[in-house]
């Protein structure tokens, strides 16, 4: 058996255990977070996906989990330790636009294909 934590939101945070005998631990995990999150969070009408599942990886970056062998992947980089799953639900294309002003392209060479914006 594999423990995980669910970071549903500021200050939910849910610790589950994933039974061994699982088919998809993807779809378990996906499960949980339906059964769990608040649904007054969820975007109307429902986008597909609804949310994504990331993980904290040792280089402190933010993964993207999408298929089982990336779960186990996961649960393997963990070390024993529980897992620590964040929740983020898509809010749609204004939510995407806010993710994409983060980035920061400073210093990539122009042949990289990225141009400097300014976001207003």
């Amino acid at each position: 058996m594999s423990a995980l934590k669910l970071v549903l939101g500021e200050g939910d945070v849910r610790r589950f255990v994933i039974p061994e005998a699982v088919p998809s631990r993807l779809a378990f995990i996906e499960d949980l977070v339906r059964h769990n999150l608040d649904q007054s969070r969820l975007p109307v009408p429902a986008q597909s996906p609804v949310f994504f599942l990331k993980w904290r990886d040792d280089e402190d970056e933010l993964i993207t989990l999408s298929t089982d062998e990336e779960i186990a992947d996961a649960l393997v980089a963990s070390d024993g330790k529980v897992l620590k799953l964040f929740v983020h639900v898509n809010q749609g294309p204004d939510e995407l636009m806010e993710v994409t002003s983060e980035l920061d392209v400073r210093g990539l060479a122009p042949e990289c294909g990225f141009v400097t914006a300014s976001v207003i």
